[in-house]
């Protein structure tokens, strides 16, 4: 009896510790908690930019922001992050993603792009919504300019008191 009293005192001890105060939370630890904190956020179906679903999201961080787009369609879905400072586009990763279980191609050979997100005919089964990645870049800059004006435009859409607090 004495020996669980003891063996069960000797592990609180361990657990809990001694309650000294000098244990903090390392400035690391604090900076990587406020890494991306969310600033706001736009349904994209409520703006009207999107009819299948969709979600606009700036995150701020120390250095910068980060505004994050996902786009759903019927062929799948396309994303971007765009890294930015003072409405000054840093760097953009722009991703694209197509429904394994999607929509038969019925496309001309012209039309690649739309071939491109058609989903083809598969033998095993897959889940409903599973996707696949068809498409990444990354981009530095306004080097591609279909993506600068896409930043621009998503940008556009959130209020001027939210965009100032990336500056």
């Amino acid at each position: 009896m004495f020996f669980n009293n003891f063996f069960l005192g000797c592990i609180l001890l361990t657990l809990f510790g001694c309650g000294s105060s000098d244990i903090k939370a390392s400035p690391e630890s604090d900076k990587s908690s406020r890494a991306n904190e969310k600033i706001f956020e736009l349904n994209l179906v409520d703006k009207q930019i999107s009819d299948q679903g969709g979600v606009a999201k700036i995150f701020k961080n120390t250095h910068s922001c980060k505004l994050s787009v996902e786009l759903f369609s019927s062929y799948g879905k396309e994303t971007y992050d765009f890294n930015f400072k003072s409405s000054k586009l840093k760097t953009t990763n722009h991703s694209t993603y197509k429904y394994v279980n999607g929509i038969v191609s019925y496309g001309t050979e012209d039309d690649k792009e739309l071939q491109e997100l058609m989903a083809e005919p598969k033998e095993k089964t897959t889940e409903l919504n599973e996707m696949e990645l068809i498409k990444e870049e990354k981009v530095v800059g306004n080097k591609n300019k279909k993506i600068a004006e896409e930043f621009q435009y998503y940008l556009s859409q959130f209020p001027t008191d939210v965009i100032l607090k990336c500056e």
